[in-house]
């Protein structure tokens, strides 16, 4: 047993529903520690992102240990460092490290196939029974990847077929310059493609378009 050491570190215990990740009790800073994350603003379901965690210590740390608990729903899979994967918990969990090495600890997520709009990552890193919440970029939103299905000139109007994730709606705006852009319509996709016709176009020469999230 080392005197130094105020509390065990974070071990695989689970904390009490009622206070997830075990944050009772937790600092907010300690002088010289700090685990941050980076993961990407926006999601697409069911595509697979990574999310990392830097670890930074100081000299008199004896050992520490790392949580993440990911949304409920998706897979968390390929941890680094020697990562375990709590399925029961949706966790992903690194260590103990018995050093003081700074450490950037990855791991990547599958989104759900019906995630909620925006979604939270929540963590804790455990220095010496020093615990601190993992802080940085904990929160991502749902997106969805757009892509082309064909377009034409049909009845005098110009139309384009647009393919995205069923339910999503997206506005369309149009552009001579690719500099100003107005506002030319709307598209809903109701079974994953949407159809957008532009009766002016046929009388521009040459004119650009794009989809904005609402």
């Amino acid at each position: 047993m080392d005197p130094k050491i105020p509390a065990p570190p974070l071990w695989w215990v689970n904390p009490p529903a009622a206070r997830p990740l075990g944050l009772m009790g937790a600092v907010d800073k300690a002088p010289g520690l700090s685990a941050g994350s980076v993961l990407p603003p926006a999601f697409v379901a069911g595509e697979v992102f990574k999310v990392r965690l830097a670890i930074r210590t100081t000299p008199d740390v004896s050992v520490y240990a790392v949580q993440d608990q990911i949304p409920a729903g998706w897979t968390a899979q390929n941890p680094s460092d020697g990562g375990a994967i709590d399925a029961v918990n949706s966790q992903v969990k690194w260590g103990p490290f018995f050093d003081n090495t700074a450490r950037e600890l990855t791991y990547e997520v599958v989104p759900s196939s019906k995630p909620e709009k925006t979604v939270a990552f929540a963590g804790v890193a455990s220095f010496d029974g020093n615990i601190l919440p993992i802080t940085g970029q904990r929160e991502t939103r749902a997106s969805s990847r757009l892509g082309s299905k064909g377009a034409g000139v049909s009845g005098g109007q110009f139309r384009f077929n647009l393919t995205g994730s069923p339910g999503e709606s997206y506005v369309i705006e149009a552009s001579t310059d690719l500099l100003n852009w107005t506002r030319v319509g709307e598209v809903k996709f109701v079974d994953g493609v949407a159809t957008f016709s532009d009766p002016a176009a046929v009388s521009i020469r040459g004119r650009f378009y794009r989809a904005i999230a609402p």
